[in-house]
């Protein structure tokens, strides 16, 4: 959090500024716990541009790993929903957002397609952006859609912060012409990266700093005008405050006042930052933002109301916080069930892309809220499709995209703690029949990667009311056949497209709190001793072999069972002793793990 403050002190201080005094520089200055609070707040940067020309890569670039799908399709999108992730460059942090190709002529020729939905949810990120990374193909030129593009970003409201960057530029000749031509756009001369490669960074740096100067200093500005002496108050003396102390004032004092002087900015800035900056505002003409976007406000209020919805995630994720655990929550399911509609209902808004069309969804799309004080990381997974129907998702690609996708909800769904397995009720009806093979087979996978399961039945809506018992008798007969001896699942009916999810968040943290579950020692052997006395003959009595049990771990529950002979306990009284742990402790809707320990034969091999 500091590292951040010294560096931009250093900056202005200079560079031969011992790292020693920088704390006491810092002390000078009334106010000065304003820096943690800002420092806090990462500025929010967005990628947009033309579809194909590397955003995707780009944002791996910055984010430091391989998480969103690359891939070269000229006459197709292959990111659709955006996606956000940490980021650094050199001593910048930030968080990047990915988007989807952006072309805004597309919605008013076809209003409805996917690319034309997906660029409205791209508008509602600017709507939120500090900083926006305008991508152009260096080797291509400037093309037509770069020309909207950049027509559209400049009807933007003050203080929109846009960068042209030319990418794929790894060969200048190849690229000259194209970097030539880039200042028609309004935006300056491009600059040249090359993001697959990793080159011209250092340009991309020495672009960006000022603008995330800039953002920085008006959140200070924010926080010193809220009250009391802040940075860059209009009374007292902060960092580039009116008529205070600022720092390296105009005549150029390390530590000295000069009436209006602040960290390189004009009466009133914060720093780098002129008076009265704030966020972007709403979208222009063609493409319309959220409602719950926050407009402009003079002094940079809506950036304060615009990071506090981002930042109340991460607070609960911050040194000495005492908020609960993080809980990871994965949605799961066949093409077009409704699991990107379910998304959107727990988060009350429309984070993911909907739509008809069979596989929509491609990247694994993550968002935090927050619920009865836990915070919750929501993670949207594309459909799960057979390996034989790979091509028909996505034949401009030959079936790699779905591949992909397919790998990347599998890191999900082991990495979550409670994994929610969306059903077509409809389907069920229709065919009268539960869960599909495919389905129980995912259902098994995460019994055996030990997270805590959810069986949600979509679509409800549209069923009457001996339908709807119908299905849940099918989807239950199903489980008991189809789910390992012993297994528990809890099955919600509900309804996403209408909202009605009421029942599934206290589920999730029902279940998440037995996952977590730690029984004594004690209450376990007084629990098998009571067990062992009520089964004296038949298989029951294997029961009393047991000497001693405790539970090694949670997450899930694991218990190790310490038995007489050198014979392991069979099968079916294991199943037995499962079933009678989850009925006396509530365990039910998690899997259970029990292992038997004998003791070694005397026996010479």
């Amino acid at each position: 959090m500091w590292g951040v403050t010294w560096t931009l002190l250093a900056r202005v201080l200079g560079p031969r500024t011992p790292r020693r005094q920088l704390p006491g520089a810092c002390g000078a200055l009334r106010g000065w716990r304003c820096f943690s609070d800002a420092a806090d707040r990462l500025p929010v940067v967005a990628i947009v541009g033309r579809p194909n020309v590397g955003k995707s890569a780009l944002f791996n670039r910055l984010a430091g790993r391989r998480m969103a799908l690359v891939q070269n399709t000229p006459d197709g999108h292959v990111t659709r929903d955006w996606r956000e992730a940490p980021a650094s460059l050199a001593d910048l942090r930030f968080t990047v957002v990915d988007t989807s190709g952006m072309e805004p002529e597309l919605g008013a020729r076809a209003p409805r397609s996917i690319q034309a939905r997906a660029a409205a949810l791209t508008a509602g990120v600017l709507a939120r952006a500090d900083v926006t990374l305008l991508l152009m193909d260096g080797r291509a030129g400037v093309l037509p859609g770069d020309v909207e593009l950049a027509r559209w970003l400049r009807r933007l409201p003050p203080p929109h912060r846009v960068l042209l960057v030319a990418n794929k530029c790894e060969r200048r000749e190849t690229s000259a012409a194209g970097l030539a031509e880039s200042p028609r756009l309004g935006f300056g001369p491009a600059v040249a990266v090359a993001a697959e490669a990793g080159e011209g960074m250092a340009d991309l740096y020495a672009g960006l700093q000022p603008l995330l100067d800039a953002v920085r200093g008006a959140a200070w500005g924010v926080v010193g005008s809220a009250g009391g002496p802040g940075v860059g108050g209009a009374e007292g003396a902060g960092v580039g405050g009116a008529e205070g102390a600022g720092v390296r004032g105009a005549e150029g004092a390390d530590v000295d006042s000069a009436e209006g002087a602040g960290m390189g900015g004009a009466e009133g800035a914060g720093v780098g930052g002129a008076r009265g900056s704030g966020p972007p505002g709403l979208a222009a003409e063609g493409m319309q933002a959220p409602d719950d976007a926050a407009p402009a406000a003079e002094g940079g209020d809506a950036a304060a109301e615009r990071t506090t919805e981002r930042d109340s995630a991460t607070k609960a994720q911050s040194p000495g916080s005492q908020a609960s655990p993080l809980l990871r929550m994965a949605v799961v399911g066949l093409p077009n069930v409704g699991k990107s509609t379910l998304c959107n209902a727990l988060l009350a808004s429309e984070r993911c892309l909907t739509g008809p069309e069979p596989g929509l969804t491609r990247d694994a799309v993550t968002a935090r809220f927050s619920h009865e004080g836990q915070i919750l990381e929501l993670v949207d997974t594309a459909g799960w499709v057979r390996r034989t129907r790979l091509d028909a998702h996505d034949p401009d690609a030959g079936g790699v995209l779905t591949q992909r996708s397919l790998a990347d909800s599998a890191a999900a769904m082991h990495s979550a703690q409670v994994v929610v397995l969306v059903v077509d009720g409809v389907r069920v009806s229709e065919h009268g029949e539960g869960l599909t093979h495919r389905e129980l087979m995912l259902a098994n996978d995460v019994i055996l990667h030990g997270r805590a399961l959810l069986i949600a039945a979509n679509k409800m809506d549209a069923l009457g009311r001996e339908a709807r018992a119908g299905v849940l008798g099918l989807l239950r007969r199903s489980l008991d056949r189809g789910l390992p001896a012993g297994a528990s699942v809890r099955l919600l009916p509900m309804s996403a497209l209408r909202a009605d999810v009421a029942g599934l968040l206290p589920a999730v943290h029902e279940v998440y709190r037995l996952w977590n579950l730690r029984i004594s020692t004690g209450r376990l052997n007084r629990f098998v001793a009571g067990l062992a006395s009520s089964y004296t003959t038949g298989g029951g009595k294997d029961v009393g072999r047991i000497k001693y049990m405790l539970q090694a771990k949670g997450r899930p529950p694991t218990f190790v069972a310490w038995v007489s002979g050198s014979a392991s306990m069979p099968s079916s009284t294991q199943n037995f002793l499962t079933k009678s742990l989850r009925a006396e402790f509530g365990l039910e809707g998690v899997p259970i793990r029990l292992k038997v320990r004998a003791k070694e034969s005397r026996r010479p091999k």
